[in-house]
């Protein structure tokens, strides 16, 4: 069956972007269709958005749920995409952001049923004003967070505009400057119109010495750093893939290729990591070929963080604790 509509502004133009479609987990007619759960291409999951913000999209009959990712990502406020198709009883999430979403009943006795329009509202602008640490001279500030790329994008003046804000979830903005000496997490909302002010902190490191189970040191092993920021804070967040010993999956990032930090280890298994942010919390996986089928995961845990400009010494990491 056909699902038609259109995506507009609250002025009424056309939106561009894509078109999000999934059945529900309790859809009957499911069951008509034996092959569709475990297809790889679902059907009609996206669609392109025409000129004129309409779209037409296939769909099986029964209870469903269809959603705007519209483009630029950032012009419209973002929902939190699992608790909204979570509510609506769909297991399938896309990869980009989602602006809106809305049930729906196919039947085909009920053309009703078959027509859906979306208005989405602009959201807040705002400000974001960067100031330096006392006694350090002003450079290039780096940030991520306003644009769905991972590389920095160098501010203008210190500030960076951020649009497309919601008054209920915070924007991510993450800044580093050019030599990783200094940064911080902005956490931007849309309830306001004035300017907000972050502070860059002198960053910190982590150190300490990885052991193989038997206990000696582990000479040439990979230690890594995520940054976990709060999907239910911030509504911005990437999704990105993760893996350990094979088995993939994809989450809720913090642009690791940006944010992320790796080193391997010395003869004596040693090992420091500078560059983190201070406040913030990092996952810390060790070993060799983690990501890998037959890796060897030697030590890994959450909730690693440090104080501006500390050296934070973890001690000896022993075998998955």
């Amino acid at each position: 069956m056909t699902v038609t509509g259109r995506v507009t502004d609250a002025e009424g133009r056309p939106v561009a972007g894509r078109i999000f479609y999934h059945w529900a987990n309790d859809n009957p007619h499911v069951r008509e269709y034996p092959d569709l759960p475990r297809a790889r291409l679902r059907m009609s999951d996206w669609g392109v958005l025409d000129r004129e913000g309409r779209f037409r999209l296939l769909a099986i009959p029964g209870r469903g749920a269809v959603g705007v990712c519209a483009t630029p990502e950032f012009a419209f406020p973002r929902l939190d995409t699992p608790r909204e198709l979570d509510a609506l009883g769909v297991r399938s999430h896309p990869v980009a952001a989602l602006h809106a979403v809305a049930a729906v009943d196919v039947d085909a006795t009920k053309p009703g049923t078959t027509a859906r329009d979306f208005t989405l509202a602009v959201g807040r602008s705002r400000t974001l004003t960067v100031a330096w640490p006392a006694g350090k001279s002003a450079g290039t500030v780096l940030a991520v967070g306003q644009s769905g790329t991972a590389d920095g994008t160098p501010l203008t003046g210190g500030t960076l505009r951020l649009t497309g804000l919601s008054p209920d979830r915070a924007r991510a903005v993450v800044l580093f400057d050019e030599a990783r000496t200094v940064g911080a997490v902005a956490a931007v909302t849309g309830d306001k119109d004035t300017p907000v002010a972050v502070t860059l902190e002198k960053l910190g490191s982590v150190k300490g010495r990885v052991l193989d189970p038997t206990g000696a040191p582990a000479a040439g092993a990979r230690v890594r750093l995520w940054l976990v920021l709060d999907p239910a804070k911030f509504d911005n967040l990437p999704t990105e893939a993760f893996g350990v010993n094979g088995n993939n999956y994809f989450a809720p990032g913090a642009w690791q290729a940006f944010t992320g930090r790796a080193v391997n280890t010395d003869r004596e298994g040693r090992f420091e990591i500078p560059g983190l942010l201070p406040g913030q919390a990092y996952r810390l996986v060790a070993g060799y070929d983690v990501e890998e089928r037959g890796g060897e995961v030697l030590h890994q845990r959450s909730g690693v963080s440090v104080k501006a400009g500390e050296r934070h010494d973890l001690g000896d990491l022993r075998e998955k604790q």
